[in-house]
């Protein structure tokens, strides 16, 4: 199933692709929607949405919770100088959440 991520114009021309689809701005909100344009992003090795998606798989927001998951993208992301994501995955280990200790 094709992934249709086109933002509103506003957002767009922001290049906050997060705020648009997350927050509702210029849209309704819409986690599953977030979630699938993060996950197609992701796949294309997009650090930022290997970020987001895993925030989204900890979280249980437009997907089913995942810790594992969650882990093996902050990890992705991590290995490509994403400090966010490197800190999150510290703190999955650090509450042997989706990890093994």
């Amino acid at each position: 199933m094709p992934c249709s991520c086109r933002m509103p114009r506003r957002e767009t021309r922001r290049r906050n692709t997060k705020s648009g689809w997350d927050s509702g701005r210029g849209t309704a909100p819409d986690a599953g929607a977030a979630a699938q344009c993060f996950l197609a992003a992701a796949e294309q090795n997009h650090a930022l949405a290997q970020h987001a998606i895993a925030t989204y798989y900890e979280e249980g927001k437009g997907v089913a919770q995942d810790l594992a998951q969650a882990a093996l993208c902050y990890n992705q992301a991590a290995v490509q100088g994403n400090a966010k994501a490197a800190r999150n995955l510290g703190n999955l280990f650090l509450e042997g959440k989706g990890v093994t200790r």
